[in-house]
């Protein structure tokens, strides 16, 4: 872990048509709490890197720049990671190609003891890439998660302004699952001391709020610009009838609408 993020370091090998690495990688990622800062893949087979390069054609730009991948054998590999940064001195690849996860299950078991014997509350939940904020902060406002979730009201708006009260909470349910689906949670702050998962009934209203503000939104945005267009000045001869019938108003001219008599 850096100060600017994390640092993925993956180790590949196998057949190159074999997607559980980029699948377990993708899942990994969405898991992490904080931002990627940079993704290292370590291969010593030949074949893997035809695979590797194809990948690369399937990331965004963004993820691309911080795509690092070191091919070779155990040492170019290993002096690759060093000259990034990257202590390599436990690392689980051994120099004969086996895997071993000794230091990491002894880390574990020490990271296990000092969790027991210094946190005795619940479990800290932290917001994940995919996790939808209650609350007006600017944080909870703009994070991935929830600029998602509105993203998909507005999708969605049309549909729910023209349903029915039971139609309506089919869509709000649907965004619910859908959220759901990507391992996203509707979290609402507990004051200074983190954030709590709620219900799917409270995460049901959530989004119906949306709904409501944007349709609040919607119409606002209709009446200023209504006004602004009744504001604006009207041209001779565009009066409306009403005022010129009343004399309050008069109609243009022959000359004036055919345009003989211009002036100057």
């Amino acid at each position: 872990m850096q100060i600017n993020g994390f640092v993925f370091v993956v180790f590949t090998g196998g057949k190159p048509d074999d997607l559980s690495i980029v699948k377990a990688t993708c899942n990994m990622r969405v898991g992490f709490p904080g931002c990627v800062n940079a993704l290292h893949i370590c291969n010593t087979s030949p074949t893997m890197r035809f695979f590797l390069a194809g990948v690369r054609l399937l990331l965004d730009r963004g993820m691309r720049e911080r795509l690092r991948e070191h091919a070779g054998d155990f040492d170019e590999v290993d002096f690759a990671l060093q000259t990034f940064g990257i202590d390599t001195k436990d690392s689980p690849l051994r120099r004969d190609g086996s895997w071993s996860t000794e230091w990491h299950q002894q880390w574990l078991h020490m990271q296990y003891g000092y969790e027991v014997q210094n946190f005795q509350s619940e479990i800290i939940i932290t917001p994940r890439r995919f996790d939808v904020l209650f609350g007006k902060t600017k944080h909870a406002k703009e994070h991935p998660g929830t600029m998602r979730c509105q993203l998909l009201v507005e999708m969605y708006c049309e549909e729910y302004d023209n349903a029915d009260r039971d139609s309506k909470t089919v869509v709000a349910d649907d965004i619910v699952r859908v959220i759901h689906a990507r391992n996203g949670r509707f979290l609402k702050a507990i004051g200074d001391e983190g954030w709590e998962e709620v219900d799917n009934i409270t995460a049901r209203h959530k989004v119906t709020h949306y709904f409501r503000g944007m349709r609040e939104r919607r119409l606002k945005r209709e009446a200023r610009n209504g006004k602004e267009k009744a504001a604006a000045p009207r041209k001779r001869g565009t009066e409306p009838l009403e005022k010129v019938r009343n004399g309050k108003a008069s109609p243009p001219s022959f000359l004036e609408e055919t345009g003989e008599f211009g002036s100057g």
